[in-house]
């Protein structure tokens, strides 16, 4: 148990298109129960600023959060903080997004979207700078813009070239983040503020499961922030997101 008797939780999901592209039961079972052990005695640690070594897991967590503002809706409804950045650096060179609905058996593909409109890729977001929005039919013609596509499929990242385990070895002090655990944000400013837990890494090595620890600051400052990714997708999610690891974000604690 944690701080104030506290309960430690694990768990772990997977998803496929294909009975046969899962692995078997028992290893999903392993994992969620050694992730549970591995929560065992969580505190907060000391609040202040480093790295955040996010697991592909749990990017999900985060980008999901993040998807509306790229939309024509959110544009056309005055709550984007992304309105009129089309074409400008909205984060760091590591950070490229690119939709696409062609991956085999992937958990977002199809052959068109709810307009019609054929799939093929859409590049979001290049080595930082912003290219497209997600725009339908309807926001389209409000706006004024060429109908892209109305909603995300498969979103991939660029890859790097280290593992999640290669970077976590390499971190001197920061926290793995396993899971975001509720918070809030805007999307009209991009202001953020998340739940997190997960570990407290010194000379890449976990030393200390944290938990009810909080993140904030600002998603353009996130993405900018953004100093390395790694070579793991996870390709059990339509959020096909490797290991990603930012540099000098806030953590509140203790």
């Amino acid at each position: 148990r944690g701080e104030d008797d506290k309960k430690p939780e694990g768990w772990k999901y997977y998803g496929a298109r294909h009975l046969a592209d899962l692995p078997p039961s028992k290893q999903i079972a392993d994992e969620a129960f050694r992730r549970g052990l591995d929560s065992m005695g969580q505190k907060k640690i000391k609040s202040g600023k480093m790295p955040m070594l996010l697991e592909n897991t749990a990017v999900g967590g985060l980008f999901w959060r993040v998807l509306h503002p790229f939309s024509a809706a959110a544009i056309q409804q005055k709550q984007s903080f992304l309105e009129g950045k089309q074409g400008q650096r909205i984060g760091s060179e590591n950070l490229t997004l690119i939709d696409d609905p062609t991956i085999i058996r992937g958990m977002g593909s199809r052959y068109y979207d709810g307009d019609g409109i054929s799939a093929k890729k859409l590049v979001i977001v290049e080595n930082g700078i912003l290219k497209n929005y997600y725009v339908d039919v309807y926001y389209g013609r409000k706006l004024g813009m060429n109908p892209t596509t109305g909603g995300s499929s498969n979103i991939t990242f660029k890859t790097g070239t280290r593992s999640g385990a290669e970077m976590e070895a390499d971190l001197d002090r920061g926290i793995l983040v396993t899971s975001f655990i509720g918070g809030n944000a805007n999307s009209t400013t991009g202001d953020y503020s998340l739940g997190i837990s997960g570990w407290l890494i010194e000379n890449g090595k976990r030393v200390q499961p944290v938990n009810e620890m909080n993140i904030s600051g600002n998603f353009i400052e996130l993405f900018e922030n953004l100093s390395e990714t790694g070579n793991d997708p996870y390709a059990y999610s339509s959020l096909r997101a490797p290991t990603l690891l930012f540099d000098g974000i806030s953590f509140a604690g203790a």
